[in-house]
């Protein structure tokens, strides 16, 4: 589940995230490991963004990134780190539709 997650079995990954920097996150947050354990259990249940599972997985996503951050979500994430360096909010590029 780590590898399909975070891009170590292909080319895709998180954008300057490398192994490293997913393993100490992961290590900061280790109810991770239960929620993973919990989605590849269920491997074809569709998985709510409301859900306690997405919010773990999204909070992981959160620590990559910052791990000093007390942001739930990406969005609120997204938010600090780019306002982080004297930006404003309205010059934030769009999220990619998938």
């Amino acid at each position: 589940m780590s590898h399909a997650f975070s891009g170590y079995d292909t080319t895709s990954s998180f954008q300057d995230r490398g192994r490293k920097r997913a393993w100490e996150a992961w290590n900061l947050y280790p109810e991770l490991s239960q929620t993973f354990q919990d989605v590849s259990s269920n491997k074809f249940k569709p998985m709510a963004i409301d859900s306690a599972a997405f919010k773990v997985v999204e909070r992981f996503v959160v620590v990559l990134y910052g791990k000093n951050s007390s942001a739930a979500s990406v969005n609120t994430a997204r938010r600090e780190l780019f306002t982080k360096k004297a930006r404003t909010l309205e010059n934030i590029p769009p999220t990619p539709v998938i």
